[in-house]
């Protein structure tokens, strides 16, 4: 059943490790270009950094978000954990990468259909119902596409492919 949000990925998110020599700065700047381009509003929830012996740790959580219309509202978080994070020169690090997304879509983002009991019911019977083919047939769709895409643009600036 369909509720207020719909994750395209598994809630736990998608994960994707790596481990060796990136550019850091450049990965970063690919991401928030990317999301730019697809008319995603990017917010960076947690920037944190600590600087350990054996390597320092890094955590970056980004979240976006997109409005379709409305009433769906497209999200996609990144996540990433660096660990055992040197710096080899400028722009080049070598060290662990753990990158967790996940993508969901929300409705009544206006909470418009949220107000009582009767209108929440209405909500639930509009996605499970009345638009739950265009949810499952092009939302998500389209949605999943899009997380993909972002795979694949990290994948690709860690060398992983």
């Amino acid at each position: 059943m369909i509720g207020k949000e719909d994750y395209v990925t598994p809630k736990p998110g998608i994960l994707t490790t790596y481990n060796g020599s990136f550019d850091l700065d450049n990965l970063y700047k690919e991401i928030k270009k990317w999301f730019k381009n697809n008319n995603y509003k990017l917010y960076e929830k947690e920037y944190k950094e600590k600087r350990l012996a054996h390597g320092d740790e890094l955590i970056i959580d980004i979240l976006s978000e997109r409005k379709i219309d409305d009433y769906i509202k497209f999200h996609i978080n990144v996540k990433f954990l660096m660990i055992h994070l040197k710096k080899l020169s400028k722009e080049s690090y070598i060290g662990n990468v753990h990158c967790n997304l996940k993508g969901y879509i929300e409705f009544d983002y206006n909470k418009k259909w949220q107000i009582n009991k009767l209108k929440e019911f209405l909500m639930f019977i509009y996605n499970n119902f009345i638009i739950k083919g265009k949810i499952q047939n092009v939302y998500e769709d389209k949605l999943y596409d899009e997380v993909l895409k972002v795979e694949d643009l990290i994948k690709r600036n860690l060398g992983m492919i």
